[in-house]
C-alpha cells in the first residue's frame, strides 16, 4: 500500500509539500530544495520567454507591450538578471528600461510617470498602501 503521509519542508522560506516516504534527513531536504529552486527558475525563465515573445508581437502596440515590458522586468529581476532604468539624453521624456540576457542587452523607451509628485514621505507612502490592502477585496 502507498505511503499517502505529507511531509512539509522549507525551501527558501517558503513551504514545499513532499507526499510519501519516509522523513528527508539533511541531505535529502538539500536535494529537494536543489530541484525546487531548479523547478522555480526553470519555470520563471519560461515565464520571460514568454512574455518577450509577446513584447516582440505587440511591438508596436504600446498600450499591450508597456505592461509586458513591466511584467518581464520584474520576472528577470527574481531570476537574478540585470536590470534597470536609465534616462536617454537624446529623448529625456522616454525613460529606458534594460534586461542584461545571456543573449545581450536588451532595452525599451518606457513612458515617463504623467504626474507630478504630491510630496508624500516614506511613512505616508506605506500608510497608502496599508490602506490600499485593507480597503481592496478580489
Amino acid at each position: 500500500m502507498p505511503d499517502d503521509t505529507c511531509r512539509g519542508y522549507d525551501v527558501d522560506g517558503e513551504p514545499v509539500i513532499a507526499h510519501g516516504g519516509g522523513q528527508l534527513d539533511a541531505e535529502g531536504q538539500e536535494h529537494l530544495a536543489t530541484i525546487v529552486r531548479a523547478t522555480r527558475r526553470r519555470f520563471g525563465i519560461d515565464a520571460l520567454k514568454r512574455l518577450l515573445a509577446e513584447v516582440e508581437r505587440h511591438d508596436t502596440n504600446y498600450v499591450i507591450r508597456y505592461p509586458l515590458v513591466v511584467r518581464a522586468l520584474g520576472i528577470a529581476a527574481e531570476l537574478g538578471y540585470v536590470v534597470g532604468i536609465a534616462l536617454d539624453p537624446a529623448e529625456p521624456a522616454w525613460p529606458v528600461v534594460y534586461i542584461e540576457l545571456p543573449a545581450g542587452q536588451v532595452s525599451w523607451h518606457m513612458p515617463a510617470y504623467g504626474g507630478e509628485y504630491d510630496g508624500h514621505t516614506t511613512p505616508e507612502k506605506y500608510q497608502r498602501i496599508r490602506d490600499f490592502i485593507a480597503r481592496e477585496q478580489p
